[in-house]
């Protein structure tokens, strides 16, 4: 079976490598093993400075790009008739090298793949990650008005033209809240858990020793660096802490695409007198992350809308203790007063005593740790992608057989 993706995210060419910032293709590439052949359609930017963080291996999956604009998506509109064309060229050549094909996320490129699939006869399959949440986007005020206002427009359109598409084709979704969600709506509606943690990933056991000899609190989350994950909350929280003389040390790993959002962070932080105690890593490769795991006291995700995060799994895998929002999948993952502890969204005080409460309870923080790594083995990227593809052959069977 040879597999389309239409993933629409940005990827870098030098000439010779293909790199991104995003994880994505460390699922496919374990995809690739169930299924065959896969061919990534991406926006593609050629650039020789962009830092590279994670190299596609392109002799085992086959990349398209379509033109993007360096200027990303809010002034991409000069290049839509060539990115459409691109898009309409390809579809029309590999038209008939395409079993199955397989659309990521909601925007144009989203729609204009399920009715080119339609028109040439594609069985095609939506991806859904998380629904957006529109009153959460607008908490982000780091951008100028008119910025917000084209923004939260495109948004709605959309999410409109997504909700449409996903009555009518086959859906796969990440987590039991977009299941429920989707399931009335569309009878074609399956479930899996995202997640980039494999088999190997898992420590044999919870580290006992050796975290704490520096007498610090390290807290790791690992995350883009985007107004709809709450950083600031969890940057007022670590501030609390300090103040309760406990030597928080938070290390926020993951991209800053939002240079607004990361400068209001940074002046929160001068404020606060955290200078020495945040540091921002930035985008790493995925074999780099161990290390920061590995490191870490507890992991905090203090996202204000998620789907089922990807790290999540990682950090348990790392046998990590987790604090996160209730918010979206986050409590499939996560068992409240088991794994971790859950707060709600933008919640200073609950993400500070569930901090603090980890910080000084350290026999509840090692049952917690062992918990996530008992879980950890449900959520490996092996069982998940195997789970997909299974998803995958059945809904092209059905599409030819309905044909």
């Amino acid at each position: 079976m040879r597999l389309a993706v239409v993933f629409p995210v940005q990827v870098f060419f030098d000439g010779s490598h293909y790199t991104t910032s995003s994880y994505f293709h460390y699922q496919l590439s374990h995809l690739q093993t169930y299924l065959g052949g896969i061919d990534l359609i991406v926006l593609l930017k050629k650039s020789l400075n962009e830092k590279r963080t994670e190299s596609i291996d392109s002799e085992r999956i086959h990349v398209h790009g379509l033109p993007f604009s360096k200027n990303g998506w809010e002034l991409h509109s000069i290049n839509l008739p060539q990115m459409i064309l691109a898009l309409a060229r390809l579809f029309k050549k590999k038209r008939r090298e395409w079993d199955v094909l397989l659309i990521y996320d909601s925007n144009i490129i989203t729609e204009l793949s399920c009715m080119m699939a339609k028109a040439f006869k594609i069985p095609a399959i939506l991806y859904c990650g998380g629904r957006i949440d529109l009153s959460k986007l607008e908490k982000a005020k780091s951008k100028g008005f008119p910025e917000r206002i084209l923004r939260n427009v495109g948004i709605m359109c959309h999410k409109a033209a997504f909700s449409l598409l996903a009555r009518k084709t086959p859906l796969i979704v990440t987590g039991s809240e977009l299941y429920n969600y989707y399931r009335d709506k569309n009878i074609r509606v399956y479930k899996i858990i995202s997640t980039t943690a494999s088999e190997e990933w898992i420590e044999e056991k919870v580290p006992c020793e050796g975290k704490r000899h520096d007498q610090s609190f390290r807290v790791l989350t690992v995350c883009q660096v985007s107004p709809i994950k709450g950083l600031e909350y969890l940057i007022e929280a670590a501030a609390n802490l300090r103040s309760a003389d406990i030597n928080a040390l938070l290390q926020i790993v993951g991209p800053a695409h939002d240079e607004h959002y990361l400068a209001s962070l940074k002046q929160r932080i001068d404020r606060l007198g955290l200078n020495n105690a945040v540091d921002f890593v930035g985008a790493i490769e995925h074999g780099e992350l161990a290390q920061y795991y590995e490191k870490a006291d507890v992991f905090v995700l203090p996202s204000l809308c998620e789907g089922i995060p990807k790290v999540i799994p990682e950090a348990m895998a790392k046998a990590l203790p987790i604090i996160a929002t209730k918010v979206g999948g986050l409590h499939e993952l996560v068992t409240d007063g088991k794994e971790g502890i859950l707060v709600e969204p933008a919640d200073v005080e609950g993400l500070t005593t569930a901090m603090k409460t980890l910080a000084t309870d350290h026999r509840l923080c090692e049952q917690m740790a062992g918990a996530s790594l008992s879980k950890a083995p449900q959520f490996t990227v092996e069982v998940q992608m195997e789970r997909l593809a299974r998803i995958i052959k059945g809904i092209r069977a059905s599409f030819i057989n309905s044909s």
